[in-house]
């Protein structure tokens, strides 16, 4: 058995045929549930990381994160460094924000305006003003 629930399951299976103690499993799986809990007041919070990054600040190096509507940088130090998701009404994708932070300018995109269509690359100038990319034609 390879798993804690077959290996539960099993029990209980055997329970339920006479072949073993109600009182014995139970006691096992208070003993491991004391065991969890014990293990985790030990861990440090910060030593956590839920979040995924997605790439390191240009600014301080720290991990960059996301928000609803921006990726930030997540340093606690003061680095403001931040790019809103919408430039130019074209979303930044993750794989866009990987292309911007280690090229420090995105593949050619294409654009609408009132007058047609344009290409453009979105690039990343530092330092970064207000969350805007900067977008040179092609």
């Amino acid at each position: 058995m390879n798993n804690l629930v077959e290996m539960w399951e099993f029990q209980l299976d055997e329970i339920e045929h006479g072949r073993a103690d109600a009182k014995t499993f139970m006691r096992k799986v208070e003993q491991y549930a004391t065991g969890i809990v014990e293990e985790a007041k030990t861990l440090k919070v910060g030593a956590i990381d839920f979040e995924e990054s997605l790439g390191n600040c240009p600014g301080c190096g720290e991990p960059i994160r996301q928000s609803e509507k921006r990726y930030f940088c997540s340093s606690a130090s003061g680095c403001t460094f931040y790019i809103w998701k919408t430039q130019y009404f074209k979303n930044v994708t993750p794989k866009m924000l990987a292309m911007l932070l280690t090229k420090k300018k995105t593949n050619t995109l294409s654009f609408k305006s009132k007058t047609g269509t344009y290409k453009a690359v979105l690039t990343l100038e530092m330092p970064v003003t207000e969350g805007q990319l900067v977008r040179v034609f092609k």
